[in-house]
């Protein structure tokens, strides 16, 4: 989407154990347990680590649960391709939308522009089969001079009708006493998208959104917290601290459909430490503490507010 970058963000992003967590390896291993973490080879040993797809569906699924949250009473502004019409084809579902769309259209693909226009709120930041993420998840490695506990347990499956095992008894090796970071890219960004991210990285500081395997057995959960954020504008279009702005203000055309009551700049409260980078190609808004992080949290969230409440799911077939 956009052939030129025109802002972007960068989110450090730390991730600590509160319980023991599973993310399971799909390769064939000679093991003494039937369930394994998923490891990579880094810094001369073997690591667990949290793939960035893993991250990337968690926080997706949280943000359709907080979207459908604050549209109760109203046409949803996320997919659900689960509620269908009376012709069997899912209702809110951008993925059936789009191939009935080009059936009708008699086009291969679409632009763009157009799948963007035409996408759900969810889809417009995690991306769907017609255009690609706004955001860049990288894979959640250990902190640099940390380790985390590996531990065997044992479980069983039960029969949720009789009670009874339904299979087992098996091996598992969770993980334990780890200290994970990772950075978030997000890019040609919306004001309302970091509104949305806000609430989701909220629950994980409050411990309420989980990772993994045997997340009803007590596993999986996970606190969370954004360590530093940065936005770096591109180009000659920069706005002046303490404002910020998202990409309709930094486009005179307005063609993809972006919302439009971001047409300005949106003062933050607390200053953030600016600067450019050597070549001078960006300019660099750093919000590198809790009260910084706050100030903007507290600037894009209503705008977030109001974007999902204004939203109309429209639909042309």
């Amino acid at each position: 989407m956009l052939k030129i970058l025109l802002n972007e963000c960068l989110i450090d992003f730390s991730i600590k154990t509160e319980t023991p967590i599973l993310i399971k390896s799909g390769m064939e291993r000679v093991e003494d347990a039937d369930m394994f973490p998923i490891m990579t080879f880094r810094n001369g040993r073997d690591e667990v680590f949290i793939p960035g797809s893993s991250l990337k569906g968690v926080m997706r699924s949280h943000a359709e649960k907080i979207t459908r949250t604050l549209r109760q009473g109203k046409e949803p502004g996320c997919c659900n391709p689960f509620e269908k019409k009376d012709n069997g084809k899912p209702d809110y579902a951008c993925t059936s939308y789009f191939e009935e769309y080009k059936k009708k259209e008699n086009i291969k693909k679409l632009d763009a522009m157009r799948a963007y226009r035409m996408s759900c709120l969810i889809c417009r930041l995690f991306g769907s089969t017609e255009h690609a993420s706004r955001l860049m998840f990288r894979d959640v490695y250990l902190r640099d001079g940390s380790s985390a506990t590996i531990e065997k347990r044992s479980g069983v499956g039960i029969d949720r009708f009789t009670g009874g095992v339904a299979s087992g008894p098996f091996e598992l090796k969770v993980v334990s006493h780890a200290e994970f970071e990772t950075q978030i890219y997000l890019r040609n960004f919306e004001l309302w998208q970091l509104g949305l991210l806000a609430y989701v990285f909220k629950d994980f500081d409050n411990g309420l959104c989980s990772i993994g395997y045997g997340k009803s057995r007590g596993f999986g959960k996970v606190i969370g917290k954004v360590n530093r954020v940065e936005l770096r504008y591109l180009g000659k279009n920069k706005p002046s601290v303490p404002n910020i702005r998202g990409i309709r203000k930094l486009l005179e055309e307005n063609e993809y459909g972006f919302y439009d009551k971001e047409n300005k700049d949106f003062k933050v409260a607390e200053l953030a430490n600016s600067g450019g980078d050597e070549f001078g190609l960006r300019q660099i808004y750093s919000f590198a503490d809790d009260a910084r992080i706050s100030s903007l949290w507290e600037t894009v969230v209503p705008i977030w507010n109001k974007r999902v409440d204004d939203y109309q799911w429209t639909r042309e077939v």
